[in-house]
């Protein structure tokens, strides 16, 4: 077992996929006030609760105004506070993940970035067979139009420790993951507060500029999102240890037929020597925060007016080669999720042949806005930061002595 500290060194939003509009808040002396709404309405008699209901049809509702015309406490009804030093009042707000209204960091999402780190590691030595497996799946998509599942079967077949050549039934199965044997707690807080965060998105133009701003149904959209993050500098702590399952599985060969071909991609050997696992791991995740910073780096220097972004990304850069840093939740983006940046790589268009085929997020689209034809590399064209020009997600990792 691994004990390890995670501390934030940009701010992190793990959602929970939930937004809060303004009937749920207050804004009060740089202080944003997460109210209860069960409480509210305890608060309130009959004829106040009708009066609430008209307001909340005009669109200039106030949840402030109206505490102060029925003079009802904030300390009454409140759930939590947020630091707020954000312009105007935003309409609605992405819900950080807690408990008992504290964060956390979520095992889940540090497994999910592993898994990330260690395929994108794994799939350098293996762009032939990846490109190979996702040219049958838009010949699929050709036939059927089903626009799911591209380059799953490379995907899951790195990680299943069964054979599928020798079962019936070859779908996947996440019984028989290689990560299943990879246990993650929930990282707890030490210190936490949490703030609201504005955040952008950038997108890069033909150009050569980043714009705040995206084409929706022919109107100009910006795309700024509230969301609760936790603050710079709290600190998480939880651990990382191998299932006690593995060495049980050890001895049922028949059903893991492939587990001891698949260690190394954790960085084990026989002897299962967790040290092993640990050095490995913070390796492959190192290198992975450098190809992608690189990435970033790279479109965000196509741009003629990312200066500040640049200022960032070449910092965290420079971090990630003496510390350990992991990226985690909201604001990652398409290069830290997918394999697309690597196959751009190798083949920049076939890349663009399967972003044309297949819109790589439920807001992408295949077709460029401003020159109506297929889009163009590099993918994807877009960052997000906050309106101080800092990255999501970025935490420091290190064990705990």
């Amino acid at each position: 077992m691994v004990e390890l500290i995670l501390e934030t060194i940009t701010p992190v939003h793990v959602g929970t996929g939930n937004k809060y509009s303004g009937v749920e808040f207050v804004l009060k002396d740089d202080m944003l006030y997460r109210v209860s709404l069960d409480k509210l309405l305890k608060e309130l008699t009959e004829d106040q609760r009708e009066d609430l209901t008209e307001r909340l049809e005009d669109r200039n509702f106030s949840l402030t105004n109206f505490l102060k015309d029925k003079k009802i406490a904030l300390s009454e009804i409140k759930r939590y506070a947020s630091g707020f030093d954000g312009v105007g009042t935003p309409r609605e707000i992405a819900e950080l993940i807690k408990t008992n209204n504290r964060a956390y960091i979520p095992g889940s999402s540090i497994k999910g970035v592993i898994r990330s780190a260690l395929l994108w590691h794994v799939t350098k030595n293996k762009m032939d067979e990846l490109i190979g497996v996702i040219r049958k799946d838009l010949e699929r998509i050709k036939r059927r139009d089903l626009k799911k599942g591209i380059g799953m079967e490379f995907v899951e077949d790195i990680f299943r420790v069964d054979d599928k050549t020798q079962k019936q039934d070859k779908n996947y199965d996440a019984k028989y993951d290689l990560l299943k044997f990879l246990e993650i707690d929930d990282f707890m807080h030490v210190n936490y507060n949490h703030n609201i965060e504005e955040v952008k998105t950038y997108s890069l133009k033909k150009e050569g500029y980043f714009d705040n701003w995206t084409i929706i149904r022919g109107k100009k959209r910006f795309l700024n999102q509230f969301v609760e993050s936790i603050s710079i500098k709290e600190i998480f702590k939880g651990t990382i240890r191998l299932s006690p399952q593995i060495k049980e599985a050890f001895k049922y060969e028949a059903e893991y037929p492939l587990l001891k071909e698949k260690l190394p991609i954790l960085g084990l050997k026989n002897d299962l020597n967790e040290e092993d696992m640990k050095k490995h791991l913070l390796e492959v995740i190192g290198g992975f925060n450098d190809w992608c910073l690189s990435k970033e780096i790279e479109l965000c220097r196509k741009a003629n007016n990312a200066k500040a972004f640049l200022k960032e990304l070449d910092f965290l850069k420079r971090q990630n080669k003496t510390e350990h840093l992991i990226r985690i939740g909201f604001g990652s983006g398409t290069i830290y999720q997918t394999l697309i940046k690597q196959v751009e790589e190798e083949d920049v268009v076939f890349a663009q042949n399967i972003v044309n085929a297949v819109p790589l997020g439920k807001n992408n689209r295949k077709i460029d806005f401003k020159t109506n034809k297929s889009l163009y590399p590099p993918y994807p064209k877009t960052l997000e930061f906050t309106r101080t020009s800092k990255p999501m997600g970025w935490l420091r990792l290190r064990r705990v002595m």
